[in-house]
């Protein structure tokens, strides 16, 4: 598969996945209500950093060495013995520290975080292999299909009256869904490993750590903070406008998920031409959707989060804008710290990541404890753009992409031009409704993507090329 059909695959299912994930957010939220949310995003950020360390860079280094396509079977069973291992040491770290973590999530839920934990792991696994093995659509469909029974077991168990283990349980059953669905597409066997494949995997892995440290820090990092510092109430509010805020990175991760196993291809084979391509291709494209969905969140944050979730959550409109706009610069970030990893220099990352841990962490106590909530947006936002000048300077060093500015410059135009329109309509017609909201997004997404393609003749060349392109391998 293609890198851009491979694309096009994941950002499918990524759409299907946030689609799936918003409605039912607004389900949780109206039912359920910001405390009880909020205990579930506590429950989830804490569920996260166990697996950050238990992964321990693991999964990125067994996509890298699968990826290499030397030895797969024996780099497969390597890792799963691996990660067997870091699986049993974080479960007896859970039950030494279950009185605790049971206190500070706000409900007695250890044991089903130690089976999501198990569950995971070995889910991560199975991801990482297929990712490894240029599978990467049939990773995500796969993933779409866990979200879908996550959610559809979620909504029956709250629906029986099950509230925070509905929420839980419902994760749990579809991560074991997950496990053998997606081991019937992977064609590799178990095999013997030597020593130096274990070493191998780890000499990646240790780099890698902080790659896995970048995924989860700035959401994980701002509601454990938040969670220990505010009223669970607060982490409600702020998961969900996190979650909002997702789908300003909704192409980005789909197309650094895509690209990865190539660039880590071509820089082995040191095809650093079609890496400055891809890279350059893959800033256009993860800004294409960032940009206009920052500029709509500025019109519209406070009715958003009001008619979406409820009048309760519409307090977090600055935090939604602030966290938007991180996702924007974060769209970028995530592009060039992958091809540094992808490029073998993990190590690049680790420096990075030693600025803007520390940072994050500070700046998390400091602004939520002086202004409250939306001083973990702030602290996300400042990590975020650190963390992208670090990375374009350490990529300098590495491969001399070209930042595509012209794209960027007409994206903005682009944005701005729907962005006028839509405030000259809402004179005439307010947006007071969740369906008024609904018809607006589409109404500005038709002007701004209307407006790039007459705008800027290369993308427009490439939309034509790519539809085309499609529709004849279709018939």
């Amino acid at each position: 598969m293609s890198v851009q059909r491979s694309s096009i695959t994941v950002f499918s299912s990524q759409i299907g996945i946030t689609i799936l994930g918003f409605i039912s957010m607004i389900y949780f939220a109206r039912i359920l209500g910001a405390e009880i949310l909020g205990i579930y995003f506590v429950y989830m950020a804490t569920f996260n950093l166990i697996m950050m360390f238990m992964d321990a860079g693991l999964s990125a280094g067994t996509v890298k060495r699968i990826s290499e396509g030397e030895d797969e079977e024996e780099f497969f069973t390597a890792s799963l013995l691996m990660h067997t291992l870091t699986l049993a040491i974080a479960i007896v770290f859970l039950y030494l520290m279950r009185g605790w973590i049971d206190d500070y999530v706000g409900a007695p839920i250890w044991h089903l975080l130690a089976l999501s934990l198990i569950l995971i792991r070995y889910a991560q696994l199975i991801r990482s292999t297929l990712t490894g093995k240029k599978k990467v659509g049939l990773s995500y469909a796969i993933n779409f299909v866990e979200q879908l029974v996550k959610i559809i077991l979620q909504l029956i168990l709250i629906a029986l009256g099950y509230q925070i283990y509905g929420l839980v349980g419902g994760l749990c059953i579809a991560l074991f869904v997950n496990i053998p669905l997606g081991l019937r597409f992977i064609d590799l066997k178990l095999k013997r490993p030597k020593i130096h494949h274990v070493r191998s995997i780890f000499a990646y892995s240790k780099y890698a750590f902080p790659v896995t440290f970048n995924e989860y820090l700035y959401q994980s990092m701002d509601i454990l903070v938040i969670g220990l510092l505010l009223p669970k109430f607060y982490s409600g509010i702020y998961g969900a406008s996190w979650s909002f805020s997702s789908v300003a990175v909704l192409g980005t991760v789909a197309i650094s998920s895509t690209i990865f196993p190539y660039i880590s291809g071509w820089s082995s084979k040191g095809q650093i031409d079609h890496i400055k391509n891809v890279v350059s291709e893959a800033i256009t494209y993860s800004l294409m959707l960032a940009i206009p969905i920052f500029a709509g969140v500025l019109v519209f944050s406070e009715g958003l989060l009001h008619y979406a979730y409820g009048e309760t959550f519409s307090i977090g409109w600055l935090t939604l804008i602030v966290l938007t706009g991180a996702r924007m610069v974060e769209a970028v970030q995530i592009i060039v710290r992958g091809t540094l990893a992808g490029m073998d220099r993990p190590d690049l990352v680790l420096k990075i990541t030693c600025v803007t841990i520390p940072l994050n962490l500070i700046g998390n106590f400091i602004l939520v404890y002086s202004v409250g909530m939306v001083g973990a947006a702030i602290a996300t936002l400042v990590t975020v753009a650190v963390s992208l000048k670090l990375s374009m300077r350490y990529s300098k060093g590495i491969i001399s992409f070209q930042v595509p500015w012209d794209d960027i410059k007409d994206e903005s135009i682009s944005a701005i031009i729907m962005i006028s329109i839509t405030l000259v309509a809402l004179h005439f017609a307010p947006a007071n409704s969740l369906v008024a909201l609904a018809a607006y997004t589409i109404f500005g997404g038709a002007i701004y993507f209307t407006s790039l393609i007459i705008i800027n003749e290369r993308i427009r060349n490439k939309m034509r090329s790519l539809f085309l392109g499609n529709i004849y391998k279709f018939f």
